[in-house]
């Protein structure tokens, strides 16, 4: 939806700034006129990426409040209004065109559609059945319970690779500084001495050569390929060669699989809970999910379903290993006991716990493993380096 800045004026001539979200220029200047303001300026903002700056966290509080201002009884255009005032970021300016589009006799649905890139599918069909079943309040909860599992896990994502982040820009930094800074003085001594190196001191000056001389050009270079590549080669097929580069990789695709499958269990279990059917439960699960390799394979759940299979035939016949003996039956047990939103939570948290396991076996391995590297290279330069200088410093003290 365009985004816009305004100059008004009042009655009384005082000017009034403002920036807003309006399907239409007539739309914005007709809600300035209910406000007694006379639109003077509009300017639209092209390209404005405002969605960008809208977090997870940040979406989960907001349906958290919506649902708690229409669980104490207030309308939904007055809790719009609420938050509107009241709530987090740019999503008070959607609050408040939500709630324009509400007067002008849309339901909240469409209403909520004008913002795909800030609502999901997901969020959208959950939406639509609350409003059909009086029980909106309820639905935006489960929204909000769902989005905030999301926050969680990232939460603790980051966490668990803050050390070995922090320990790889260690391991970076003394490289650089190593091949930018000494070994070119370790060079010069050499030269002024007029001392020949050995062999792997010698291609350890030059190494540091091509790097103190070719780091822009390189910086600028991958720069440009990058912008390149991302230009030429169309959006989705470079995410499709990216998913499924990372799901060749051993332990990285475990980590992507249990974390993914966690996801689509939580949204499917939030679906069904809303009271969607299984079979647009599944469709809308999968289309929220990020990884193409595994959207793919969870694409053809819908049809499988269609074709006269049982969920849990479906989701073995889609996804292979991937659904293992114990979620199998776990899913044919909801399915019988007409328990499956329970059910898929349950599975999201035991996929989302055997992500953890192997990130934090990963994580235990990939810290030690730089350090170990970063000592090994330390020793290779006094080798390199420091060996040869004190040979040198001998021999000098020899012919004196």
């Amino acid at each position: 939806m365009p985004y816009y800045t305004w100059d008004g004026i009042d009655i009384s001539g005082r000017m009034h700034h403002g920036k807003m979200f309006a399907s239409s220029e007539q739309i914005l200047q007709e809600y300035l006129l209910k406000k007694d303001i006379g639109l003077v300026r509009l300017t639209p903002i092209p390209g404005y990426r405002w969605t960008s700056s809208i977090s997870l966290s940040q979406k989960a509080a907001f349906f958290k409040q919506f649902a708690q201002l229409l669980h104490s009884g207030i309308l939904v255009s007055n809790a719009l209004v609420i938050l509107k005032s009241h709530g987090h970021g740019k999503l008070c300016g959607v609050a408040g065109e939500i709630k324009a589009n509400i007067d002008r006799g849309n339901s909240l649905y469409n209403s909520v559609k004008a913002f795909p890139e800030v609502f999901d599918a997901l969020a959208l069909q959950l939406i639509r059945v609350g409003q059909q079943s009086s029980d909106l309040a309820d639905t935006l909860e489960q929204l909000a319970r769902y989005l905030q599992a999301r926050v969680d896990f990232y939460k603790k994502l980051r966490s668990q690779l803050m050390m070995p982040l922090i320990t790889l820009f260690f391991f970076c930094a003394v490289v650089s500084i190593i091949f930018i800074a000494l070994v070119p003085a370790f060079e010069r001594v050499f030269f002024l001495t007029d001392k020949q190196p050995p062999v792997y001191t010698q291609w350890l000056f030059y190494i540091s050569s091509f790097a103190t001389l070719s780091t822009l050009g390189w910086t600028l270079g991958m720069f440009f390929v990058g912008y390149l590549f991302l230009k030429l080669i169309p959006q989705r097929d470079w995410k499709m060669g990216r998913d499924s580069f990372f799901m060749r990789l051993p332990i990285c695709k475990q980590v992507i699989r249990s974390f993914t499958y966690s996801y689509y269990f939580q949204a499917l279990s939030t679906l069904c809970s809303g009271g969607i059917p299984v079979l647009d439960a599944v469709k809308f699960a999968g289309a929220a999910i990020k990884n193409r390799v595994i959207a793919q394979q969870l694409s053809q759940v819908g049809s499988l379903i269609e074709e006269g299979n049982s969920l849990s035939e479906a989701l073995v016949l889609a996804a292979g290993e991937s659904v293992d003996a114990q979620a199998e039956a776990l899913i044919r047990i909801g399915e019988q006991t007409n328990s499956l939103g329970a059910i898929c939570a349950d599975l999201s948290n035991i996929y989302f716990e055997r992500s953890q396991k192997i990130l934090s076996t990963l994580l235990i391995i990939v810290q030690p493993a730089l350090m170990v590297l970063l000592g090994i290279f330390i020793a290779g330069l006094i080798v390199s380096v420091y060996v040869p200088l004190l040979n040198m410093s001998d021999t000098i003290g020899m012919q004196f």
